[in-house]
């Protein structure tokens, strides 16, 4: 068996927050979505008008954005960094069956579940999974009293040390300050649902450990499935820096993961390689991308599925810093189409579901150096267009 050397860094950076006043146009009341008569494409607002300055002339290159207003669970910021605990769990003794008295190893592929004795009173039906950081599995940006990652598959035959065995090739890495209590366990689960194996619990110290599990049985009908072809709701769902996208693959199998924009027409290839068989994550930065309704797609072998994620921006400050929605022309005018009517899947930082919610009223912002931002907010619905004109002033 080959050994890997643990390579490890810890970086966190202290987030700094400036928030500006925009500046309200009286002069401009929201629209009422009489706009012009061309076809919009279902889902979609047509947003359309001029920006002109206190004079009333045009202002070209104006950058717009949009950002679309609704209840969001705030996420947790990142604490201090202090000693993390950075362990290795593995199993090289103690084959898995299919069953408790069994002769059939389980299969790589086959995954592990950790679960988090948060109350210290071993193994029960309310112990949850240690919660999961925002960009598993580096967990540069936390939040603290995270770690990168919940399950990890059965790989013996893969590292040639026996079917049914294990040794986890991905530390498990708390982010931060450690989990209070920091004690972990593992489980395998029977395909109707109930546990199969039971390892026992861990104190993890802090810095690196590697840790053996022994297991205990139960009786259970059916064999543990493999994992299935599936594309989880990335999150957070909305998000501002990064997401995170989950997908399971039943086989080893070449991976495209395309990122469609909001104007429906760029696509970006973000991968597209040979995954093993199991559950993966990828994180998405999203930092220097428009505001707007984004669609992931996964393509692996026949296996094919989408899901929206939001990225939703709200801070003016952070909006000067990414790509615009759109540039005024010579003229000061403008078109775009936003997302309207769509409802998306609230996702929290560890991919909790917090509930649908309908993307049905906005705010346009419009930004250029040298004069006040201005914005305007309204309702809007799925087909409709709304003609708006929004005046900048100099300070």
């Amino acid at each position: 068996m080959k050994w890997h050397k643990l390579v490890w860094q810890s970086a966190l950076a202290a987030l700094i927050c400036l928030a500006l006043l925009s500046c309200a146009n009286e002069d401009n009341p929201p629209p009422d979505g009489n706009g012009n008569d061309e076809e919009v494409p279902a889902g979609m607002a047509r947003i359309s008008g001029t920006i002109r300055d206190a004079a009333g002339d045009p202002i070209s290159n104006v950058y717009l954005h949009v950002i679309y207003e609704f209840p969001q669970t705030a996420n947790e910021t990142a604490a201090d960094p202090l000693i993390p605990s950075v362990t290795a769990f593995y199993n090289i003794d103690q084959p898995l069956h299919t069953s408790c008295d069994g002769t059939e190893p389980l299969p790589d592929g086959v995954m592990l579940k950790i679960f988090w004795d948060r109350d210290s009173d071993g193994p029960d039906d309310e112990d949850p999974q240690p919660p999961l950081c925002d960009d598993p599995p580096m967990c540069l940006n936390g939040p603290s009293r995270t770690v990168n990652y919940i399950e990890f598959p059965i790989n013996g035959q893969a590292l040639e040390i026996g079917a049914g065995l294990f040794y986890a090739e991905t530390y498990l890495v708390t982010t931060g300050d450690m989990l209070i209590p920091n004690r972990f366990y593992v489980r395998i689960y029977c395909s109707n649902g109930r546990v199969l194996y039971t390892s026992q619990v861990v104190d993890v110290p802090g810095g690196p450990s590697e840790q053996e599990l022994n297991f205990t049985c139960d009786s259970c009908e059916g064999i543990p499935e493999l994992p299935t072809w599936r594309l989880d709701q990335s999150y957070p769902n909305p998000a501002e820096d990064s997401v995170t996208i989950s997908f399971g693959l039943a086989e080893a199998a070449r991976t495209q993961i395309t990122l469609r924009w909001p104007d429906q027409r760029h696509v970006e290839t973000l991968l597209d390689s040979m995954y093993s068989t199991g559950g993966h994550r990828w994180n998405l930065l999203l930092d220097d991308r428009p505001n707007g309704l984004y669609t992931v797609r996964t393509v692996a072998g026949t296996f094919q599925s989408e899901h929206t994620v939001l990225k939703n921006v709200s801070n003016y400050d952070r909006l000067r810093s990414t790509d615009e929605r759109v540039l005024t022309n010579e003229q000061g005018g403008f078109t775009f189409d936003a997302a309207a009517g769509a409802i998306i899947a609230q996702r929290d930082g560890e991919g909790g579901n917090l509930g649908e919610a309908q993307l049905s009223r906005l705010k346009v912002v419009a930004i250029k150096v040298g004069y006040q931002i201005a914005d305007t907010t309204f309702d809007v619905a799925s087909s409709g267009s709304y003609p708006i004109n929004l005046t900048l002033r100099t300070p």
